[in-house]
């Protein structure tokens, strides 16, 4: 009888425990959601659509990315992601013979429209990436939001440097490249979602559409130049410390 009475005390004693977390966890407001801060390794592969009905441009087609990333929540549903790392880069270049030209009196790059060969490229790459996570809440109230799940808006900045190139243009004797090359950068805003695989491992793709900026010297002035816009599509994997 008093081992009865004991167990009968100790589940009434614990109910009001049970109701209290149940009425908490239903009391969360929309308001009150908020996207989390994380910081991992990733890895990525960029592609460029437009390379299937032109595949001799002088963008690249495929390029692999590894780094470090870090995102910092700045309001409710968004956040700022900083990351580093290194980029591959494969894409085709024409052969370019470099000639004197009397008129101007330099030389001038002439390249085959039918002889290009496959180029590769190694880089630094530093980027900063204010992101919105637009169905946030709404999806939150769902508990679909591990690791920032979600549609998103974003607007990459990233700054490259090409450390190692395959392209050797022909240059005649006693060459002098005027040309100083000191990065690129680039602007694309995108469009994307992101999906959590486990609690510390997500998956994303997204499409973007911006334009680069060449950075460089010619003649010992600083002459940057915008490149063409483009578009690309990307897949990144990223892993979480917790």
């Amino acid at each position: 009888m008093t081992r009865k009475l004991v167990v009968i005390v100790f589940i009434l004693m614990s109910i009001p425990t049970f109701a209290q977390r149940e009425v908490f966890f239903n009391s969360s407001k929309p308001e009150d959601f908020k996207v989390q801060s994380l910081k991992g390794v990733e890895v990525q592969i960029n592609y460029n659509p437009l390379s299937i009905f032109s595949p001799h441009r002088y963008f690249n087609s495929i390029a692999s990315y590894a780094g470090y990333f870090s995102e910092k929540r700045i309001a409710p549903t968004m956040t700022l992601g900083y990351s580093v790392g290194l980029v591959g880069s494969t894409l085709k270049m024409p052969v370019t013979n470099y000639t004197y030209d009397s008129i101007s009196g330099g030389y001038v790059g002439f390249g085959n429209s039918e002889n290009y060969k496959q180029v590769f490229t190694l880089g630094l790459r530093m980027g900063v990436e204010p992101r919105w996570y637009w169905n946030f809440k709404k999806r939150a109230e769902n508990n679909k939001v591990k690791l920032n799940s979600g549609w998103f808006l974003s607007m990459p900045l990233n700054y490259g440097y090409i450390m190692y190139s395959s392209y050797k243009p022909t240059y005649p004797p006693n060459y002098q490249n005027t040309y100083q090359n000191y990065g690129y950068l680039t602007l694309k805003p995108t469009i994307g979602y992101r999906q959590s695989i486990t609690k510390n491992i997500f998956i994303e793709a997204s499409f973007g559409y911006g334009f680069g900026l060449s950075l460089g010297s010619y003649n010992g002035k600083f002459n940057p130049y915008i490149s063409d816009s483009e578009p690309e599509l990307k897949l990144k994997a990223a892993y979480i410390f917790k």
